[in-house]
């Protein structure tokens, strides 16, 4: 039931925010069901969209869609072994409880996955025209960002891939072997592995 709940949670409140963008975009009815979809694919590491072969590029410098796509596709990824954790804790008002082992694990590998993803597509991205190079700085972090965790497990595109430099393929392709979290819904070899 707390899985069920806390998916329905996270996916609503996803699909809500996506709209706010698709909407205005597409039409009420469209908008709204372009957000749940995208959010629930999000939120299962599925990386499905409905925008054809362009999928996230026309969305590439939108903060709420980026942001919004990485928290779901981050929460799914992490497993619900860490939720609960984390949600004992948070609930625990004398800070004593420490959290488990594997929590802390994936906690600071999936961190430092993200932090390496960013540093190293922002710098070998950092001046391709064809990529992030005609970007401000802080939109070629986001995109930086959001294609490190997308690439790691659902596959959200807001980049040309064929203009991408080999070596940020290659960080890409070891990011999607690495995956996600066990018991939740990214792919991959598992981090804790």
């Amino acid at each position: 039931r707390r899985i069920i709940a806390g998916t329905c949670i996270f996916e609503v409140t996803g699909a809500v925010l996506l709209s706010i963008r698709f909407v205005p975009k597409y039409g009420f009815f469209r908008g709204v069901f372009y957000g749940f979809f995208h959010a629930v694919s999000a939120f299962c590491n599925a990386g499905f969209d409905n925008f054809g072969g362009d999928s996230m590029m026309s969305f590439q410098t939108d903060w709420l869609v980026n942001l919004t796509l990485s928290a779901l596709i981050i929460t799914g990824g992490l497993g619900f072994m860490v939720w609960f954790d984390l949600a004992t804790k948070a609930r625990n008002q004398s800070g004593r409880r420490t959290l488990r082992f594997h929590t802390k694990v994936v906690l600071w590998v999936k961190a430092a996955i993200l932090l390496f993803g960013t540093v190293t597509s922002l710098l070998t991205e950092f001046d391709n025209p064809a990529t992030i190079g005609a970007l401000p700085l802080g939109e070629k972090i986001l995109v930086s960002f959001f294609q490190t965790v997308s690439m790691r497990t659902a596959g959200f595109a807001s980049l040309d891939y064929t203009a991408v430099r080999p070596v940020t393929l290659f960080v890409y392709l070891l990011q999607m072997f690495l995956g996600g979290a066990p018991g939740g819904t990214a792919g991959g070899m598992k981090i804790t592995t």
